[in-house]
């Protein structure tokens, strides 16, 4: 298996040698640092989808404790009545993968999981995962992205397999969005989050909101894109409101254990 490094090259510093203060032609200025501690949490009620059976979450993450002995860690998650749920989570106990899990009511469970170590606490990586179900092609229903490339998924490794057209949870009607911790189901993850966008209906590629300039990985510009009724933009830039949504689409999240304190000048354009 081989480590994931990010590389941004340390953000600021890169940019500097690659360009100056002009080298980001789209600023992502903040971050918001989940603690395990505290438990943090950003949740909000998905409202009716644009297309329940697919959906495109791209996000920035610097991970912080990444061989904890913790054995699930929660980047996102949907969560329906009951047992249902689904999401992507860091996994520090088996070697710092990335897994996406969908369980329904205890009768239904598929898992697919990469074989690459997410251990790199140095610099922001870009992660994008891609839930399509209605394609005809089953390896493209779960497609999962790092820093640009697509990684393939191992489902032999665990069970399942996913079915055509079932809709997913985070973004059914009444399911509950969640980002950093579980909620019901815990799983709170050390890291730092900026840029987090979610697409309902669309199903993009991580060359969408993201470019590579003189061999550095940088964001792109998210806004001519299409977010759907679900989408939602979080740029972390209110310290007194990190669940504040700038799609347009006002679907604001609530935060819990997170303060004005949570709020972080490094990101992955501004350099820590």
């Amino acid at each position: 298996m081989g480590v994931f490094q990010n590389n941004l090259l340390a953000g600021a510093a890169a940019a500097a040698s690659a360009g100056g203060a002009g080298f980001y032609e789209y600023q992502v200025e903040q971050s918001v640092r989940f603690e395990y501690a505290s438990t943090s949490r950003l949740y909000r009620t998905a409202g009716t989808p644009t297309n329940a059976d697919k959906y495109t979450l791209s996000m920035w993450i610097k991970f912080c404790d990444p061989d904890s002995s913790n054995s699930q860690r929660m980047i996102y998650q949907g969560q329906s009545t009951g047992e249902i749920y689904e999401g992507l989570y860091h996994r520090p106990t088996d070697n710092g993968t990335i897994r996406f899990q969908l369980q329904n009511g205890g009768t239904s469970f598929e898992t697919w999981s990469d074989d690459k170590l997410y251990r790199d606490t140095g610099g922001f990586n870009h992660l994008m995962f891609v839930y399509d179900s209605g394609n005809g092609t089953a390896a493209d229903r779960n497609q999962l992205y790092h820093n640009g490339v697509r990684v393939t998924l191992d489902q032999s490794r665990y069970s399942g397999s996913m079915s055509q057209n079932r809709d997913g949870v985070m973004n059914t009607s009444g399911a509950t969005q969640n980002i950093g911790n579980g909620g019901t189901y815990g799983n709170s993850i050390d890291a730092y989050f900026a840029e987090v966008l979610f697409f309902d209906g669309q199903t993009y590629s991580a060359s969408d909101v993201t470019e590579t300039k003189n061999g550095v990985l940088i964001p792109k510009d998210p806004s001519s894109l299409s977010f759907g009724n679900n989408g939602f933009h979080l740029k972390f830039e209110n310290a007194s409101d990190l669940g504040n949504d700038s799609s347009g689409n006002n679907n604001d999240f609530t935060a819990s254990g997170l303060g004005t304190d949570h709020q972080v000048l490094d990101s992955p354009t501004f350099g820590s």
